[in-house]
């Protein structure tokens, strides 16, 4: 799995490329262009300025074949423990194959918890809500959702290392997975080329139900929120692979 994220499509005409108008300040960008001395324990750091004006923490494992001009460049969303050095330390064999460049953010609870909801339905003015509907008025931009800031950051990134990559690849575990695919699911535009949601606790289904289900209501489907036909369709031809490993059985608290 994070094999085939590592694959990422090959850079496009950058002059074709989307510009996400709200880039990401980078407060600390030595990590972008620091080479590993050893690709064994080498971990480096970037610090970026979010759109609700919080400065986050992401470590940075940059290959030693990665191509500032056009390598690919990956996302690592932790789970719920907030733990993205570890999943970043456990990427970098396949950074170094692919010769790419992996970003790991992390989203601390002391900001986006406790639990995961606020991480992983961060798309409200307020507390995140269950079987139920968010007023229209209660729905952020599409720019302000959390999952945007990956977008934001990549965007940043793309202008600080002068890349021609016009898109990323993206994945994530549990809470992750669930950040991984409700980007794609409400940010439909994103500029993903791979994305990989695993071991997620629940989905958000593309899907409207009929009547009062609750089954259907956010965040477990689509009723009550904005998107529309189009943006369901264009979910369903996303680049998604959703994976659950075989011995996945147990439940508790996300990881």
């Amino acid at each position: 799995c994070m094999a085939a994220e590592a694959r990422s499509a090959s850079p496009a005409d950058s002059t074709s490329c989307r510009v996400d108008p709200y880039p990401s300040e980078l407060v600390e960008k030595s990590g972008l262009h620091e080479r590993p001395a050893d690709p064994n324990t080498r971990t480096s750091l970037i610090r970026f300025k979010t759109g609700d004006g919080h400065t986050l923490n992401a470590y940075t494992y940059r290959a030693t074949g990665f191509s500032e001009s056009d390598g690919p460049i990956i996302f690592i969303l932790h789970g719920a423990a907030r733990n993205a050095i570890d999943y970043l330390n456990r990427f970098k064999p396949i950074a170094e194959q692919y010769g790419a460049l992996a970003i790991a953010p992390e989203f601390p609870d002391t900001i986006y918890g406790p639990g995961s909801d606020r991480y992983t339905l961060a798309v409200s003015r307020g507390k995140p809500i269950y079987s139920g509907t968010y007023m229209p008025w209660l729905w952020r931009r599409p720019d302000k959702y959390l999952y945007s800031e990956i977008e934001h950051l990549f965007e940043a990134v793309r202008q600080e290392l002068g890349s021609s990559r016009c898109t990323y690849g993206i994945w994530g575990h549990s809470a992750g997975g669930q950040f991984v695919h409700r980007l794609v699911t409400f940010r439909p535009d994103a500029r993903v080329d791979s994305a990989v949601a695993v071991n997620s606790g629940f989905y958000t289904l593309p899907a409207y139900g009929n009547g009062s289900d609750p089954n259907f209501f956010m965040p477990y489907g689509l009723k009550g929120t904005p998107l529309k036909e189009g943006d369901v369709r264009r979910l369903l031809e996303a680049p998604l692979v959703v994976l659950v490993g075989e011995h996945d059985t147990e439940t508790g608290e996300e990881s």
